[in-house]
């Protein structure tokens, strides 16, 4: 009774955060049966649980923020799809992780248990490419070629904790990539009243970009703060249209360019 006294009425602010970050990613109901032991542990449960939620994220989840930002755009998409809705073309990665929509203001339960999930597929994704069979390198720098049905691990063994770094963040920035196209490229099927002429758009948007004019070459780039569009031509010229525009002025500056 006393210990239990002690945590209700005075137990200090940090002990009782101690205690809940002590708990591990893979026990977090363990969290939430705990937060029901009490009124106080509760009520610091509930005014702290984002935060909480998101130190655990990073704590157990390599490249956390990029994982929440994965989760957090690929919702918005499938919340769209789900109305038979177009899905928005004017996502701000910012927007979804800065001021209000900060992980440790805004995390919930439910985030936290999508980033885990994503965490847990980069896993399953990485141990696919490390024992792939028939693997065949063929970049001059890569590890030697290997015969049929021999597993070679893809780098050095102390290259391998960067390589699988690597391998989880290349899978959370492509679907945060496909999760900002997607309301360009859904947009034609949407948007036709005849279901052939949605598909006769298609076609010719995939015939613009995926074999665009001999002398144009369309590339896609991206670094660690924007996405940007650039044609270069054969002459060396080039245009670049960067952040922020509309995924649809993105395509129309395209088609643009291609003529």
């Amino acid at each position: 009774m006393d210990a239990s006294n002690f945590l209700a009425h005075r137990a200090p602010t940090e002990l009782i955060y101690a205690i809940f970050q002590s708990i591990t990613s893979e026990h977090i109901q363990g969290a939430v049966a705990l937060s029901l032991a009490c009124s106080s542990l509760r009520n610091h449960w509930t005014t702290h649980r984002s935060a909480l939620l998101w130190n655990l994220c990073v704590e157990h989840v390599p490249h956390a923020q990029e994982a929440l930002l994965a989760a957090r755009m690929t919702r918005k998409v499938a919340d769209a799809e789900i109305r038979g809705r177009l899905p928005p073309m004017d996502i701000s990665p910012g927007d979804l992780l800065s001021g209000s929509a900060s992980p440790k203001l805004s995390m919930t339960l439910s985030e936290y248990h999508q980033v885990r999930d994503l965490n847990l597929l980069a896993r399953n994704r990485e141990a696919r490419l490390h024992h792939w069979p028939c693997r065949v390198w063929s970049f001059p720098n890569d590890r030697p070629q290997q015969a049929r049905g021999e597993t070679v691990s893809p780098e050095e063994p102390c290259s391998m904790p960067e390589w699988s770094d690597r391998v989880h963040l290349a899978l959370y920035r492509m679907m945060i990539l496909a999760a900002g196209l997607a309301g360009a490229y859904h947009e034609p099927t949407l948007k036709a009243t005849d279901p052939e002429a949605g598909m006769s758009l298609i076609f010719a948007w995939m015939s613009a970009v995926v074999y665009p004019r001999s002398d144009v070459t369309c590339s896609v780039y991206s670094d660690d703060r924007s996405l940007g569009s650039r044609f270069i031509s054969k002459h060396g010229r080039y245009r670049t249209f960067p952040e922020p525009c509309s995924r649809a002025e993105w395509h129309g500056n395209a088609f643009k360019v291609m003529g």
